[in-house]
């Protein structure tokens, strides 16, 4: 298991239909804060994106930007 979980991720993919940048941050931390900002069409995805987070990690401060 990881027990330190600092790390930065962008992701940029331009289509047709526009641009769509992801950014993840996570820190260490104690117990598990995540935080997850989608646009509007997409903002029902945030509790499944929550639930995958909290199957997969443990502890941490993850900050998710779509």
């Amino acid at each position: 298991m990881i027990h330190s979980m600092t790390a930065y991720a962008r992701l940029e993919q331009k289509a047709d239909w526009g641009t769509a940048v992801l950014e993840i941050r996570s820190v260490n931390q104690r117990y598990l804060e995540s935080y997850i900002r989608l646009p509007d069409q997409l903002r029902s995805l945030e509790p499944l994106i929550r639930e995958r987070l909290r199957k997969r990690l443990q502890r941490g401060k993850v900050e998710c930007n779509l």
